[in-house]
């Protein structure tokens, strides 16, 4: 008696992701001049650029100083302000304590206590009242003590990532934060290059073919999810930093012409005709 064929299983579904093709850009807003007053009366006629250059230059050594700094451990109430302990007598010390946390998401059914993930990160008040058109008031601060800003931000987690950048302005450390094993030669268009934009289009393509073919999609889809977040975040807060935006947008054409390589769809990819035409032939 011969026994009959046993069923196969059925396969499992295949998950599809939809992505953007693009990062849109919402409407440009002025930083409030007010919000720099308040912090240094003495820059009310100084010109937005010119400040933004000064801090270029300093935001570096300010971020070092950040590494020195060990705040106190967070109770289970957010307090209004924080004592900090100082490892040496830099000048640049941090003014505020960013207390960043994301939304709560929505669950049907009676209210429920929900633990509120907080992290507490030190920061200058003129780096982000700088840059960010969103930013709320901040209160002055104290000789010992900071005060804490609560932050809410759509991608807490790659705020470490954002806040870099404003610091340094260095999109090859972004980059380096934003896509897997990127070259040191990877570089965004920047918007002072004589180079021509053929160069850029090439290294992008190249770039994501070796990483298309050598990283699995998924692993690729977690650094979509990092850019993701921090575009996010620059939205919420207002940045409108020509540099970010065109390393943005070089990293997330970067890391969707890599998913096409990976998955081998063509539909995937982004960039102008001349891009496309490179990765298809590459397919």
């Amino acid at each position: 008696m011969t026994e009959e064929p046993r069923p196969k299983p059925a396969p499992m579904p295949r998950e599809t992701i939809t992505l953007p093709r693009f990062l849109e850009r919402p409407d440009f807003k002025e930083i409030p001049i007010q919000n720099i007053v308040d912090i240094e009366s003495g820059l009310a006629d100084t010109p937005i650029d010119y400040i933004r250059d000064g801090l270029e230059v300093e935001g570096p050594k300010m971020l070092h100083t950040l590494n020195t700094m060990q705040p106190v451990p967070l109770s289970n109430v957010l307090p209004t302000e924080l004592p900090v302990t100082i490892d040496d007598a830099a000048s640049d010390l941090p003014t505020h304590m960013f207390a960043v946390f994301g939304r709560q998401p929505f669950t049907p059914g009676p209210p429920k206590p929900l633990k509120q993930k907080v992290t507490l990160y030190p920061v200058h008040d003129i780096i982000f009242a700088a840059h960010c058109a969103h930013l709320p008031k901040l209160r002055p601060r104290k000789a010992h003590a900071l005060p804490v800003v609560p932050v809410c931000l759509p991608s807490p987690q790659t705020f470490p990532v954002l806040s870099s950048y404003l610091y340094t302005k260095r999109t090859d450390a972004l980059l380096a934060a934003l896509l897997p094993a990127p070259p040191a030669s990877l570089t965004a268009p920047d918007l002072d290059e004589t180079v021509p934009d053929d160069f850029f289009q090439a290294q992008k393509v190249a770039y994501a073919h070796r990483v298309g073919a050598s990283i699995p999609a998924r692993a690729l889809l977690k650094n979509a999810m990092v850019i993701n977040g921090v575009w996010r975040n620059v939205c919420a807060l207002g940045v409108f930093d020509d540099r970010l935006w065109t390393a943005m947008d070089f990293a997330w054409d970067a890391i969707l012409t890599a998913l096409a390589f990976a998955t081998g769809n063509p539909r995937a990819m982004v960039g102008t005709y001349v891009e496309r035409e490179m990765a298809a032939a590459m397919l």
